[in-house]
């Protein structure tokens, strides 16, 4: 009865927790969220860069040069964060687990000229949507999981992502997690690759493992 209520309030509403607030669950928005943890499988398809922007005032007018960074980012992540041992024994789906990397996390070239700016940013649900319905993927059907990158915040010194699972077939969104993180590290690969570390560990630790425990 109590997992019932809950996903009826997460249909109802996006949790939004204040700017002032260090929670770093800043919304959640789970209108399906019982279907991804009663998934027997999920299809892991990395990082996708396509909408982040990067706040940093001196680095205004270098978007190209940038943009270098972007697979030094990804290798970190993969390296620290292996998807076929960590992410797969997180997800809790056993041998259900599949990793493509190809088909998302590969295309972050695609609108990215002008990615640097010296102002936060952040994007809604409704624009998280039409990203998640931009993708053109080789499966027809099952559950997909994709970090959506949002904002590389150096000016606050911080970094936001979203946590998405969608439906293939439909690409529906049906659990979406935004968590903010703390960047660490020596150097703009070490500094950034740390905060999507630990922003999954936080993700994981704050809000999937506590959904799927009430299964």
């Amino acid at each position: 009865m109590k997992y019932f209520l809950l996903v009826i309030l997460l249909m109802l509403t996006i949790q939004v927790f204040p700017k002032s607030s260090n929670y770093p669950v800043i919304q959640i928005f789970g209108p399906y969220m019982d279907q991804v943890v009663n998934a027997e499988g999920i299809i892991y398809y990395g990082l996708d860069f396509s909408k982040m922007v990067f706040t940093d005032q001196r680095k205004l007018g270098q978007d190209q040069r940038m943009r270098k960074f972007i697979p030094s980012w990804i290798y970190f992540f993969q390296k620290e964060v292996d998807p076929d041992f960590y992410i797969k024994k997180w997800l809790r789906k056993g041998d259900n687990f599949e990793s493509e990397l190809t088909e998302v996390q590969e295309k972050f070239n695609k609108g990215m000229d002008s990615w640097i700016s010296s102002n936060k940013y952040s994007f809604n649900t409704d624009t998280l949507q039409m990203v998640i319905n931009s993708y053109k993927l080789t499966k027809t059907e099952g559950i997909g999981f994709v970090i959506n990158l949002e904002n590389f915040n150096k000016e606050e010194r911080y970094l936001t992502a979203y946590f998405t699972f969608f439906d293939i077939a439909t690409r529906q969104i049906l659990w979406a997690t935004k968590i903010r993180s703390r960047p660490g590290g020596h150097g703009m690969t070490a500094y950034w690759g740390e905060g999507i570390r630990d922003g999954i560990k936080i993700y994981m630790d704050e809000v999937y493992f506590k959904s799927v425990k009430k299964q």
